[in-house]
């Protein structure tokens, strides 16, 4: 049973789709004292349970870090009407709807889906694991009642009972293994892809994988190294990203953002005309100029390696040193080369400050027709443009390309807000936009016609 949201207002209206992998009666489980020690199974659940008659409220957050190099573990909070008890793990009794065998299918561990479903097509949204479960009250009280035969005490319970849930992605999943027992050194050569791979298949993860091959090649190692540190080492190693995207682990390599077409064409224009083509957002936030962000100088070596060091010298005569906070020592890139060619790279695409747009949200429920299959379609990553024009100026405007760092979708009160993090893409569009098959070296160095190389 889906849950139809702002039918009231709006057609068609989107469906919601909030299912638990529960062990239920009618799951295929024994019972384990009436069955033999060699054959008796807890059951091949989780079965997939529809609870979205009951959900009045969630939230999901998907994102990277604020410089899109790291993975943030998503989250999903959930809250359910329980007024019966039946999302409650102490309600043990025979005849609650999600006990099978004296024991309650509500506990952590369980599977978490989340999609929407909008004009015929289904748009996942959240996959992940229940972390809590918090049953709560609200007014609770309690009168004596002669005729309340429904209640063993005799008593008229009166307040509001709700089942918080709360959950992590995969990422998050991955995140709680913290050691493992290290194995003989193995995998030198692998490439980016590869040892992602390797890493993730150690931790004994299943799911599907995207993996980009990248361009650096890595060390051995014993796998010892917790799983998320170790693949967040690949990627920086590499320059790349790894993340959780619903329903698969994608892995993409230092070139993505320029090559990837959705990473390398605007996917939507923002703006506050729509008569110029421009989707307007409902709220957004403008950091202002600054050298925080500013990278114009790297050391950076690998594990046995020399330090590679390189600098962008207009930069740093403009804003002084602006180093590299993480400056590693420890990457996993087999040659000094890799490492002098990433620190190359760190630098070419953060020397430069800007005003940088932090977030933009929207409100589909205004115009369905027009947000819902735009912001259900979006995905991190995506390069978007936004264009803010301030009312102190009739011809001046900001103008900026962004990536999606980041994607929140809250649907509560019978409303529904979507926020997206956003990451510049300045730096990177001087490539996705060079001529390089068609193009000359160029009259000088801001020639924006000429070819440009890269590392």
């Amino acid at each position: 049973m889906t849950l139809v949201l702002f039918e009231d207002a709006c057609e068609p209206g989107v469906e919601l789709i909030v299912e638990l992998g529960l062990m239920t009666p009618t799951s295929s489980s024994a019972i384990w004292d009436v069955s033999l020690w060699d054959s008796a199974i807890w059951g091949t659940g989780p079965d997939r349970t529809d609870v979205s008659a009951y959900v009045r409220s969630f939230e999901t957050d998907r994102s990277f870090s604020s410089d899109m190099r790291t993975w943030n573990a998503g989250s999903v909070r959930i809250v359910l009407d329980n007024p019966d008890g039946r999302f409650s793990p102490d309600n043990l009794e025979p005849g609650a709807p999600y006990v099978a065998a004296g024991l309650s299918g509500m506990r952590p561990g369980c599977h978490i889906w989340i999609s929407m479903v909008y004009n015929g097509t289904t748009y996942p949204i959240f996959f992940g694991y229940v972390t809590d479960l918090d049953e709560g009250w609200a007014l609770h009280g309690i009168s004596p009642s002669d005729c309340n035969t429904s209640d063993p005490e005799l008593l008229e319970r009166t307040g509001d009972a709700i089942m918080t849930i709360v959950g992590v992605d995969d990422w998050g999943r991955l995140a709680r293994q913290k050691k493992q027992l290290p194995v003989a050194p193995i995998g030198a050569g692998d490439t980016f892809g590869q040892r992602v791979s390797r890493i993730l298949s150690a931790a004994g993860y299943t799911g599907p994988v995207t993996l980009g091959l990248g361009v650096i090649t890595c060390q051995d190692t014993d796998l010892s190294t917790e799983v998320v540190t170790e693949l967040n080492k690949v990627a920086q190693s590499e320059g790349g990203a790894i993340w959780d995207n619903v329903e698969n682990i994608v892995a993409k390599g230092r070139y993505s953002l320029i090559e990837e077409p959705r990473s390398s064409t605007v996917q939507v224009a923002y703006g506050d005309n729509p008569d110029a083509g421009e989707i307007m957002w409902s709220d957004i936030s403008v950091a202002p100029v600054s050298d925080e962000k500013i990278i114009n100088h790297a050391v950076y070596a690998r594990s046995g390696g020399t330090p590679q060091e390189y600098r962008d010298a207009t930069s740093t005569v403009l804003y002084g040193v602006c180093d590299d906070d993480s400056q590693p020592t420890d990457l996993i890139c087999e040659t000094d080369a890799q490492v002098a060619g990433l620190a190359q790279w760190r630098v070419i695409v953060g020397k430069d400050p800007e005003a940088r747009i932090e977030y933009i949200e929207l409100k589909p429920r205004c115009d369905l027709a027009l947000l819902a299959p735009l912001v259900l379609e979006t995905q991190i990553r995506d390069l978007v443009s936004v264009r803010v024009r301030p009312p102190s100026a009739q011809h001046h405007y900001m103008y900026r390309e962004c990536f999606i760092s980041g994607i929140i979708f809250t649907v509560a009160q019978n409303d529904w807000t979507v926020r997206f993090g956003l990451s510049t893409a300045t730096a990177y569009r001087i490539y996705s936009n060079s001529k390089w098959g068609s193009g000359t070296w160029g009259a000088n160095d801001t020639d924006q016609t000429a070819a440009r190389w890269f590392v």
